[in-house]
């Protein structure tokens, strides 16, 4: 997940003591095995998330550094293009954010008033100022709307107004704005309502598809399917408008998704996870076309998804991650594949945690703010850019007043109690 990451509470107020990569794919056709091998086709090679899956232990980013700077067709090149200017953008806030999720290559972030400002990429229209093709080199403004949750994606936004109206706007290829916008690489410029009437509880963004919660406790899902990573009981065809996921559960509190599948948690604790999916064989992925409970005796308060592994938060708010393990993004001190149990990580109690691309961020009860895995680029925020691993969380400066943090595939971003 670009982190794929929504807003938490925001931090208290001064009065009140000081206060988360897109590709063009074919879809898989009917005729095509549900079970694939890894390192075969289980992944779309114009995808900048495709070659990911990192089982034998080496980094993507190790093996092609050159492939960094490589622009494709989708404009999913590592470094945008830098197209335009918007420097002139100085009007917005210095302090008193309530949150600050980021995507791949795009941050916003809501002021004190849940207003929304936006900046980075924008070769979609993903910042949501009304133009595309440039970088947003300073917050900015978009619109009068009040939010309550905006959920960043790979070149695309979504967010939920205080209304309980679900927008998106940015890239569409493949439906994953649910605007109706679909098979072109136009964007959507500005905030869009999706179904228009519907009220909505939460909202999760990725690559090529996207989730969300309605006020009813139902899951639906939208954008491509060609991995049943919307849950709806088949693969294949993309969907442009949210549609219900096929289970009768209807008390669903948190859903994530990453690049070919997708995951919530119920009321209850219980997390449940459908698309391409790792078996605990280690050998095979499986389609897995409806949501199936993961770990059944475990209990979960939160859930991040990067790409090809899973950290989250459980009931004893210890810290426990499963996936692919190449760049150390599980934080257990190996960089080994984790699938069959799960293992509590270190023994700080945690408040939230961030998924990415090759690294992983979290803050602590205690308000201390810790990130682990690959450091190249200086995701960490630990004064290093080096091409190693951090194999364990790394506690990021000795401040212990951090409120909330979000990973994008190359940029950190934390909040602290002050905004």
């Amino acid at each position: 997940t670009t982190s794929i990451v929504d807003a938490i509470d925001p931090p208290p107020s001064d009065a009140e003591g000081d206060s988360q990569r897109g590709s063009d794919s074919e879809g898989m056709s009917e005729e095509d095995s549900e079970t694939l091998p890894i390192g075969e086709s289980d992944t779309d090679p114009e995808s900048d998330t495709a070659d990911k899956d990192t089982d034998d232990g080496a980094s993507d980013e190790e093996a092609s550094d050159e492939e960094a700077t490589d622009d494709s067709e989708s404009g999913d090149s590592e470094t945008p293009e830098d197209t335009g200017d918007t420097r002139d953008s100085e009007d917005f806030p210095r302090s008193g954010w309530k949150a600050a999720p980021v995507g791949a290559y795009h941050s916003c972030a809501l002021d004190e008033n849940n207003k929304l400002f936006c900046w980075g990429a924008n070769h979609y229209g993903e910042a949501g100022n009304g133009n595309r093709d440039e970088l947003v080199y300073a917050p900015t403004s978009i619109g009068a709307i009040s939010w309550k949750q905006i959920a960043p994606g790979n070149d695309y936004t979504c967010g939920i107004s205080m209304e309980n109206d679900l927008f998106c706007w940015g890239r569409s290829f493949w439906g994953q704005t649910g605007t109706s916008q679909i098979y072109t690489n136009d964007g959507v410029h500005v905030p869009t309502p999706v179904e228009a009437g519907s009220k909505w509880n939460y909202v999760a963004t990725g690559i090529e598809h996207s989730c969300g919660i309605k006020l009813d406790g139902t899951l639906w899902c939208w954008g491509n399917n060609y991995s049943a990573q919307l849950g709806l009981g088949n693969f294949g065809e993309p969907q442009s408008r949210p549609v219900k996921v096929d289970t009768d559960i209807s008390d669903w509190k948190q859903v994530d998704v990453a690049y070919q599948y997708s995951c919530a948690i119920r009321s209850s604790g219980e997390l449940y996870c459908f698309g391409f999916l790792q078996d605990e064989d280690l050998h095979t992925k499986h389609l897995k076309k409806t949501p199936e409970l993961y770990f059944a005796d475990a209990r979960w308060k939160s859930i991040a998804l990067g790409v090809d592994y899973r950290c989250g938060v459980l009931k004893d708010d210890g810290l426990y991650c499963f996936g692919t393990n190449g760049d150390g993004q599980l934080g257990d001190g190996t960089r080994t594949v984790l699938y069959k149990t799960l293992e509590r990580i270190g023994n700080e109690e945690w408040k939230q945690i961030a998924a990415g691309d090759m690294h992983t961020c979290g803050v602590t009860r205690k308000g201390e703010l810790f990130c682990w895995g690959y450091q190249q680029g200086g995701r960490l925020g630990n004064g290093k850019n080096i091409k190693e691993h951090a194999l364990t969380p790394q506690k990021i400066g000795n401040e212990t007043d951090w409120h909330s943090v979000s990973v994008g595939k190359w940029h950190t971003c934390s909040l602290d109690n002050f905004g």
